[in-house]
């Protein structure tokens, strides 16, 4: 069953030029779906899934093996954020970055940043001693990539370790340059508005949610950061109208239910109806 055209579309889309070819062919090869995935210039990939009753479900998951594949060769840096920050996947994340390391390898600038992202899969599986020494390799490297220490910062904080935490995220956000993506600026000043919060330095985190909310105005987590703020200091008002908000701006029911924070609210009838208000939609 060959899907040349879907395939090309995809590659069209991620902006990947005709002289990069992209074709597949997709067959049942005894128990099992297989794709047979070729982009010009790069190995052949293979990817299979069992039958099963309903079809429909391994073809899913060759789609997202394929599409991640695609990715690799063609934006591999939006795969590591993929993986590294939203499906939070640290095998991924470890696996992509030492294909990456691989191919930036004599370049010390792009090497350092490789080893975050492999340092960031590691803390993602709980290997901390692993990360940490992928850290300092890195430094060794470049010791002005921020990178590393926003990635050793969220370890850090991960380990309950609040105060290093603040200092590593803090060197962070003094080594970015001006022209730092917002989503990445924006998200290392929440971290070190969490720490101070976990610090007992209220008003301080506070004013680092408010800075990320300016630097990136779609900032849930920094809003909801904010709002459980608000909450802390029993602002009822100020909280649910800055947990709305954040909601507005993209969080998810299911984010906050797993906040232990909020557990004890979850039978409260306003944020019951804000919840039922959010999940509908």
């Amino acid at each position: 069953m060959p899907i040349k055209g879907f395939i090309e579309l995809i590659g069209n889309t991620l902006g990947i030029n005709r002289n990069k070819k992209i074709d597949a062919d997709l067959f049942i090869e005894g128990t099992h779906v297989v794709m047979s995935l070729r982009i010009a210039g790069e190995n052949c990939e293979r990817f299979e899934e069992p039958i099963n009753e309903n079809l429909g479900v391994p073809l899913k998951e060759l789609v997202l093996q394929a599409s991640e594949a695609i990715l690799k060769y063609s934006n591999d840096e939006a795969l590591q954020t993929y993986f590294g920050h939203l499906t939070r996947n640290g095998e991924k994340a470890a696996k992509l970055a030492k294909y990456r390391l691989e191919k930036n390898k004599g370049n010390k600038y792009m090497e350092a940043r490789m080893i975050s992202a492999w340092a960031r899969g590691l803390c993602l599986q709980g290997k901390y001693q692993e990360a940490e020494e992928k850290l300092r390799e890195g430094i060794a490297l470049n010791e002005n990539e921020k990178r590393l220490y926003n990635v050793w910062g969220m370890m850090l904080q991960e380990q309950g370790n609040h105060e290093e935490a603040k200092t590593k995220l803090t060197k962070a956000i003094s080594l970015m340059p001006s022209k730092e993506s917002k989503f990445r600026r924006s998200n290392v000043l929440t971290a070190i508005g969490i720490s101070l919060s976990k610090l007992g330095q209220s008003d301080a985190a506070m004013n680092y949610f408010n800075q990320a909310i300016k630097v990136d105005e779609n900032a849930h987590v920094s809003y909801f950061n904010l709002a459980k703020e608000y909450l802390f200091k029993k602002e009822t008002a100020s909280f649910f109208e800055i947990l709305e908000k954040s909601f507005s701006k993209g969080l998810t029911p299911s984010h906050l239910k797993q906040d232990k924070d909020m557990l004890p609210l979850l039978n409260e009838p306003q944020l019951k109806r804000l919840l039922e208000k959010y999940t509908e939609e």
